[in-house]
């Protein structure tokens, strides 16, 4: 069994410790879980994650109690099939489904993943970003991944459901994000559900007035009322990278497109091929591959470090990093 402190990780060190223990079929005990969080240790979310993984691996899981700093899972084998988890609060339905995707990636057979929660909400990667970024940058490894948004859900309702089709992959092909970007289009898209019109117009003028001209402004069904400003930019020889804010109580929609502006702003004043919160979740996807990965940029995060230590405690994988390229020598799972 293998022995992996969250400590310094958060929630991303311990849904790539339960992912890594399913795909290679190693036991694993995490512990202190989310310990310098204002609420450590597990949350609603966290022992979703948990049981969605013991659920596709036919696990035996102990610890799994809110607030627990510790948690085991002794996965068997992972099965393809059709699968749906219920967060039961506004957990993250993008988190969730990046914890159970890599080891359904190399199943036996095909699964359908549904997923009820948070689409939409704080501190996670929003549908539209999980779609149109995270998703299109693992389909370019070979991973067949379709994503359905049956019904957006916010904080705190939840409600919202997500559906994945997965398809088997015998190995997966290698990151090499090392060219130069260069801006071929930057484009917006607009959530507005429940809200008054003037709210996503507002937002709209700001973009456009930053020079974001192509701004689609979207109401589909939700539940409960939201607000999500989405930017992608698109690179020549480059993936794309998203960006985004959400609407909150007293908080403008001019506020709301700025947030968003800037954290495209500032990733485009950077050199770098991949922003950090899309390197976190792309790390364990490097070191399934068969070969080495490489991805430029300037900075390693104290998460992604974290991350890095867990893919070596768990599968031996090794890394270099010279301030300007991070290089993954990836293992093709057996």
């Amino acid at each position: 069994m293998k022995t992996i402190d969250a400590g310094h990780g958060g929630g991303q060190v311990l849904r790539s410790a339960l992912s890594l223990a399913a795909l290679t079929g190693q036991a694993v005990h995490i512990t202190h879980i989310r310990q310098n969080r204002p609420k450590p240790g597990l949350q609603p979310q966290h022992s979703a994650c948990v049981n969605a993984v013991a659920a596709i691996s036919g696990g035996i899981c102990t610890g799994n109690d809110i607030g627990s700093p510790t948690v085991t899972l002794k996965p068997k084998a992972v099965h393809g099939g059709a699968y749906e988890f219920n967060i039961g609060t506004a957990g993250s339905c993008s988190l969730l489904l990046q914890c159970v995707l890599p080891p359904l990636l190399f199943a036996p057979k095909a699964s359908t993943v549904r997923i009820v929660g948070g689409t939409d909400v704080p501190f996670a990667p929003p549908a539209y970003f999980l779609d149109r970024i995270f998703l299109a940058a693992i389909r370019a490894t070979g991973a067949d991944v379709a994503l359905r948004i049956e019904r957006h859900g916010f904080y705190p309702k939840g409600g919202g459901v997500l559906e994945a089709e997965i398809r088997p992959a015998q190995k997966l092909k290698v990151l090499d994000w090392t060219a130069q970007k260069a801006v071929a289009k930057a484009h917006a898209i607009i959530l507005s559900c429940g809200l008054p019109a003037h709210v996503a117009e507002r937002e709209k003028t700001a973009l456009m007035e930053a020079g974001i001209h192509d701004v689609q402004v979207g109401t589909p069904p939700a539940t409960g009322t939201g607000n999500v400003v989405f930017l992608q930019t698109d690179y020549a020889q480059a993936a794309a990278m998203g960006f985004d804010a959400l609407g909150k109580i007293r908080k403008s929609a001019e506020a709301v497109a700025q947030e968003a502006l800037d954290k495209m702003q500032a990733f485009e004043k950077t050199d770098d091929a991949c922003e950090p919160h899309l390197l976190d979740q792309l790390l364990l996807y490097a070191a399934v591959a068969d070969g080495q990965s490489r991805i430029r940029l300037h900075h390693l995060s104290e998460h992604a470090i974290s991350n890095l230590r867990v893919l070596h405690e768990m599968m031996g994988t090794e890394h270099s990093f010279d301030g300007k390229v991070l290089t993954v020598q990836g293992k093709a799972p057996c």
